[in-house]
């Protein structure tokens, strides 16, 4: 039996593994209708793009409204302005579904009013009350509070929901849930370890953002005793730190080379090349400090050896396996201190216990997860 099933997202879904995945999983047997930024992430499904951007017609007195509204913390009424929340609501009206998987709760509440009652799994992703940075400001507090009561307004409609690993499951279990784990793991691939490299070969990948531990990491390269090259293949998104980035690389000399980011399809074999994935990302947030991202699981794809900080989550897998160092703290000291450790033995031995777990620490089975979930939610089995 076909069903109507609806993916809500407020991201570009086309660029959203998580979101792709859930898509590709509900594709073959259901009709299926994204509602995003960006465009469709599947020949398959009808679209509607919402414009992230987006704006609606007010005056002085709405305006006074909205900001009294903001700083007497109303915040069903915030919500319900936000521009791109109205533009769901609109496009969506009148429609009919059997089921809803909503990307986290922001997108959840925004639907739920035009889908009715229909069976919804909200995928939480990470933390979602733990991403403010709280940096002790009036505004820090009020975001908190805001994503707070964002998730405690859609725990009495969730059907099922999911998060990405096992500590951020168990804090979402103490408001109410209980998320099954589904990783940001992508597929296994059938790469082999590369002899490692003299110098060693340092890589990280993924956004250029303040806060990820990257001035630590370039400046910890130029200081260690071992001999080590760095490749950075960030995305610009933040255009200012990447400047600021791109002028720490040029200052390193040979040792730091910043590339632009590769597609997603061609990231893992271009890492394969290297020998050691490095992310040492300080806590600066809740969230941050239960990270498991999916540049962990793309260096174990690609046979590197890893160095990590204290992370719990990306700590203990690290362990576990074998897999590579973990620093005693998050500091660009601590940072130096594991690269001065470095050795081609170790490295090597880091190197074949990725390719070891590599199967085990993939997202094989992410797939019969969705279709798990999607059988649940509208009643149907793979065998219907």
């Amino acid at each position: 039996m076909t069903a109507s099933v609806l993916v809500s997202s407020f991201t570009d879904i086309s660029k959203d593994p998580r979101a792709i995945k859930q898509v590709e999983a509900a594709v073959e047997r259901h009709a299926v209708t994204t509602c995003s930024f960006g465009p469709p992430p599947h020949p398959s499904v009808e679209h509607i793009e919402l414009d992230p951007a987006g704006s609606y017609p007010t005056n002085r007195v709405m305006q006074q409204v909205d900001a009294f509204a903001r700083k007497r913390e109303i915040f069903r009424w915030t919500h319900d302005r936000i521009p791109y929340v109205r533009e769901a609501r609109r496009a969506l009206r009148g429609r009919r579904f059997d089921a809803v998987i909503a990307n986290n709760a922001d997108a959840a509440l925004a639907v739920r009013p035009v889908v009715g009652g229909v069976p919804m799994h909200i995928d939480l992703h990470e933390y979602f009350p733990g991403l403010v940075f709280d940096d002790g400001t009036a505004e820090a507090r009020r975001q908190q509070r805001y994503l707070d009561w964002l998730l405690r307004r859609v725990v009495p409609f969730t059907t099922s929901s999911s998060a990405v690993s096992p500590l951020i499951a168990q804090r979402y279990r103490s408001l109410g849930l209980d998320p099954e784990v589904i990783t940001n793991a992508g597929p296994s691939l059938a790469l082999a370890p590369g002899e490692v490299g003299s110098p060693i070969r340092l890589v990280h990948s993924g956004n250029a953002q303040p806060g990820r531990g990257l001035r630590q990491l370039v400046r910890a390269v130029t200081r260690t005793r071992t001999d080590v090259t760095l490749d950075l293949y960030l995305v610009p998104n933040d255009v200012r730190f990447h400047t600021e980035l791109s002028g720490l690389a040029a200052e390193a000399g040979e040792r730091v080379a910043l590339h632009p980011p590769v597609p997603r399809e061609a990231l893992v074999p271009t890492l394969n090349g290297r020998d050691v994935g490095v992310f040492v990302l300080p806590p600066t947030t809740e969230n941050g400090e239960l990270a498991l991202p999916n540049k962990f699981f793309d260096f174990v794809q690609a046979r590197l050896a890893v160095i990590v900080g204290p992370s719990p989550e990306m700590a203990d897998l690290t362990r576990r396996h074998g897999l590579g160092v973990v620093t005693d703290d998050f500091t660009e000291d601590a940072l130096v201190a594991a690269l001065d450790q470095l050795t081609p033995e170790g490295v090597r031995a880091g190197k074949q216990a990725a390719d070891h777990a590599a199967v085990a620490l993939s997202g094989d089975a992410h797939r019969s997860q969705w279709e798990g979930i999607l059988e649940r939610l509208t009643g149907t089995t793979a065998s219907a």
